[in-house]
């Protein structure tokens, strides 16, 4: 998932977990990010990636709180001379990335307000219709 904004926006842990990687990746790859390790109460471990940042504020071993800032918004990696922008995805298990939306949705639970972190979510819909059109998602 894309999530475009400005140069130098915050970019918050989705959940506590600990950093298991953050490193800079060439060109062709996801520039430089932050990997969350986090397990879900049913069990589930995921690995939560953010890609592209300007800056990272973590290293690995830290233990992130979940809505801690971990780094800002760039266009590092294969983005670069475009859109700044955060690539999130979530790999459950150690697998393959799925859609980030529904475990979202999953982590939120009931939360009718859809605000956490000082920041309103969009819904699943919202988000795919702003993935879809590449707008920003706040």
């Amino acid at each position: 998932m894309d999530i475009f904004n400005n140069k130098g926006t915050p970019v918050i842990a989705m959940a506590q977990g600990t950093v298991v990687g953050t490193r800079y990746e060439d060109r062709t790859k996801c520039g430089k990010k932050v990997e969350v390790a986090y397990k879900a109460s049913d069990g589930t471990k995921y690995v939560m990636r953010y890609c592209h940042l300007d800056s990272v504020l973590v290293s690995k071993g830290d233990v992130v709180e979940q809505c801690q800032k971990i780094g800002t918004m760039g266009n590092t990696g294969n983005a670069k001379g475009g859109a700044n922008h955060l690539h999130f995805e979530i790999h459950p298990n150690g697998g393959a990335p799925v859609s980030p939306v529904p475990v979202l949705e999953k982590m939120a639970g009931a939360q009718k307000n859809r605000v956490q972190c000082g920041v309103v979510y969009a819904t699943a819909q919202e988000a795919r219709a702003a993935q879809a059109t590449k707008t920003r998602v706040a």
